[in-house]
């Protein structure tokens, strides 16, 4: 599911980061809030970390045709240890992980029904979805039929639709493309609907997951557990991978009939050493209360300082782990956007009325707070 993190003005191009910061070729210096999106592609592990992931690159090779390499058993492990979903496919592409992820779940759990349910709150209730939704948000196989059901009345619109053909449900646990909304109480009804008629739950986690939750997934942190997951992860400077797991009640597909289905193809195994490193590098940060310390230093700035800084424009705001967006009550986010770009500060809008943003997981915490600060001056000066 893409994120339309709208921008009005070109950005600068960046040459080295740090933390959340930003270098140009000039010197000049820009924090990176758009998510922590711009800063991992040019540097977002630490430097020995980075240095054992491109170690692998130089000593693991692929495995054999049809063979598990060392790389993948050692990623399969790690996940067995910790979590439900111990089974792993990495692929380049987004769309890709899309279809692998609706490919098992048809096979799993409706080959005879192919369909899937997508609840999003990006689609109003009132608006019928048309075919430029799924191009928007997701991609799909040909033959799979797509429910688009708003997350605004989700039991009527599934209902009124035909739950009995529904092969699997999926939807973004934490609405990030709608400015961070999140909905336990349906994910909790979705959850138990699935269990008791035998369909597969489907989180899309490619913005909510890998420590932006305050977890390495933000299903754990909602306690609400998934049978696939699909995430994107930058594992060193320039290499990003999207990947799909998925829980031993779902059927493991032949790795060759995968590919064939969903024309993909296995990425090499350095690249799973890669991922392991950056699950393992988020984990550590997490353990040690990095992100944790993040969470609440946002929580804690944006409930101290916002509405005190803002007070009469910020119509209010939400946040979820480091990523955050901000209601006004006038249509200004964009001209927020431009003049935050201006004081060398990169977040995006949404609306013409919201604003989203989140820093990096190696952000330090006077880099959020400066950044912070830039943002609570703009609004107050717009």
């Amino acid at each position: 599911m893409g994120i339309p993190l709208i921008f009005n003005k070109p950005i600068p191009a960046f040459d080295r980061s740090c933390g959340m910061r930003l270098w140009t070729a000039t010197g000049k210096i820009f924090f990176d809030m758009r998510l922590g999106l711009l800063g991992p592609v040019l540097g977002y592990h630490e430097p020995l970390t980075e240095g054992l992931v491109l170690d692998q690159f130089g000593i693991l090779g692929e495995a054999p045709s049809g063979m598990i390499s060392l790389a993948e058993l050692r990623l399969k492990q790690f996940l067995s240890a910790r979590s439900h979903l111990s089974s792993i496919y990495l692929c380049t592409g987004e769309a890709e992980a899309n279809t692998i992820a609706t490919n098992l779940a048809v096979n799993s759990f409706g080959p005879q029904s192919p369909t899937i349910a997508v609840i999003t709150s990006a689609i109003p209730a009132t608006r019928v979805p048309t075919s430029q939704d799924a191009v928007s948000y997701w991609h799909w196989n040909q033959g799979i039929r797509v429910y688009w059901v708003s997350l605004e009345n989700v039991k009527e619109q599934l209902h009124a639709n035909g739950w009995e053909g529904i092969s699997a449900i999926c939807i973004d646990p934490v609405q990030v493309s709608s400015g961070i909304k999140v909905d336990l109480k349906t994910l909790q009804m979705l959850r138990h609907w699935c269990s008791e008629h035998d369909v597969g739950l489907i989180f899309d986690e490619k913005f909510c997951g890998l420590g932006r939750s305050g977890n390495l997934f933000a299903y754990e942190r909602l306690g609400v557990r998934p049978d696939i997951v699909t995430f994107a992860a930058t594992i060193v400077p320039g290499w990003s991978v999207n990947g799909v797991l998925w829980s031993t009640a779902v059927q493991d597909t032949p790795l060759a009939e995968m590919q064939a289905e969903t024309m993909t193809s296995k990425v090499p195994a350095p690249i799973y050493a890669g991922v392991l490193s950056t699950f393992r590098l988020i984990s550590e940060l997490i353990a040690k209360g990095r992100v944790g310390d993040l969470c609440s230093l946002m929580d804690k700035i944006l409930a101290d300082s916002l509405l005190g800084a803002a007070e009469g424009r910020i119509a209010g705001f939400r946040s979820f782990g480091i990523l955050a967006a901000i209601d006004f009550k006038e249509p200004i986010a964009e001209k927020i956007c431009s003049c935050c770009l201006d004081s060398g500060l990169l977040l995006g809008y949404i609306s013409e009325r919201t604003i989203l943003f989140g820093p990096s997981l190696t952000a330090e915490p006077a880099e959020v707070a400066d950044a912070l600060g830039i943002l609570f001056e703009v609004i107050k000066a717009v």
